[in-house]
């Protein structure tokens, strides 16, 4: 959320609730403000914070803020219905040419 509040211009945190996520216990936050390099177009988000182990998972969904509201509870859908896939691992490529 710092950096947030770094890129967007009158940043205002307008909600925020605990909820549970793929069987977590999560954070939903719905906050506003402006995107500088857009003239400050005002834009709405709705991010939920998801912990596993040691980190955190971001979702966020955004829209300009005079539609979000019509959007909110299909966007809430969205972020609620997020669900891990297990840990993705990249293996060492041991092949030689």
């Amino acid at each position: 959320m710092l950096g947030v509040r770094r890129t967007l211009s009158n940043f205002e945190e307008l909600a925020h609730s605990n909820v549970t996520i793929d069987g977590k216990p999560a954070l939903l936050v719905f906050y506003r403000g402006g995107i500088q390099k857009s003239n400050n177009l005002p834009v709405e988000f709705l991010s939920a914070f998801i912990p596993s182990g040691n980190t955190y998972t971001k979702v966020t969904v955004w829209c300009i803020e005079p539609l979000f509201h019509d959007m909110q509870p299909a966007f809430e859908k969205i972020v609620t219905s997020y669900r891990t896939t297990g840990r993705i691992s990249a293996a060492a490529d041991t092949t030689k040419p």
